[in-house]
C-alpha cells in the first residue's frame, strides 16, 4: 500500500520544493469544499458522501483505503451513479448531456454540487495516477541505494 498522506506527499516535496504541499492543498480543497447543503437542505454533513465519492473513484484505479468501509459505496451511490462516476473518471470525453444528463444521474444535487462532485472525480483520479508515478520513483530510488 502506498498512500498520499504517508509516502506520496513527502516524496513530492523532496522531488520539488513545496510540490507536495501545493498538491495536498489542491486535493484537500477539492475534497473538503462544502456549503453543508444538499440542494436546498441546509446544515447537512456531506463528509461521508464526499469521502465515498473520492474513495470510489480511487478504487477504480486500484487505490484502496484500509480505513474505509466500501459497503458504504453501495448504500450511498446507486448503480447508475457509480456507472456515471466511472465514466467521468475513465472516459470523460464520451459524456454528453443527451445520453448522460447530470440532473438524472445525480438528481438530489444542485448544479453547483454536481460540479463539485465532478471536481472531486478529477482530483481523486489525478491523485491516484500520481501515486503510481511516485511509487515507481520511490522503488527506483530504493534500488539505487
Amino acid at each position: 500500500e502506498y498512500s498520499w498522506q504517508e509516502e506520496g506527499y513527502a516524496l513530492a516535496d523532496r522531488l520539488c520544493s513545496d510540490l507536495g504541499s501545493l498538491l495536498d492543498e489542491k486535493f484537500r480543497n477539492a475534497h473538503d469544499l462544502t456549503y453543508n447543503t444538499l440542494n436546498f437542505i441546509v446544515n447537512v454533513d456531506t463528509s461521508l458522501y464526499r469521502r465515498t465519492v473520492w474513495n470510489h473513484v480511487q478504487s477504480l484505479f486500484g487505490i484502496c483505503h484500509d480505513d474505509f468501509r466500501y459497503d458504504r459505496v453501495d448504500r450511498l451511490l446507486t448503480n447508475s451513479q457509480r456507472a456515471y462516476l466511472k465514466l467521468c473518471a475513465t472516459d470523460p470525453v464520451s459524456i454528453n448531456p443527451q445520453d448522460h444528463p447530470f440532473e438524472k444521474m445525480l438528481p438530489a444535487l444542485s448544479s453547483s454540487e454536481v460540479v463539485h462532485v465532478i471536481l472531486m472525480v478529477v482530483e481523486a483520479r489525478q491523485q491516484a495516477c500520481l501515486l503510481y508515478a511516485l511509487r515507481a520513483i520511490s522503488e527506483c530510488q530504493a534500488r539505487d541505494y
